[in-house]
């Protein structure tokens, strides 16, 4: 499959152009804002990795949910150090 971004075609298997890298730790409140934000820029060839260092709230579960929505979005999840 072939993406097409502004006036260029890119093949499916090449890398995004940008990773956005958020870490994460009790941002739940924030987290679909910002994530939000980032999904309305202009350039679409864009990956967001989300890094949760062990959130106690729902942080884990938002950005999983975030996650499923977009085939651009990755969730890793590790315990507080």
């Amino acid at each position: 499959m072939i993406r097409t971004a502004a006036f260029i075609t890119i093949p499916e298997d090449m890398p995004p152009a940008v990773s956005v890298i958020m870490p994460l730790y009790n941002a739940a409140a924030f987290l679909e804002e910002a994530v939000n934000s980032i999904l309305g820029q202009s350039l679409r060839e864009f990956e967001i990795l989300m890094l949760d260092d062990g959130s106690q709230d729902d942080t884990a579960i938002k950005a999983q949910q975030l996650a499923g929505r977009d085939r651009r979005i990755r969730f890793i999840g590790c315990q507080h150090r």
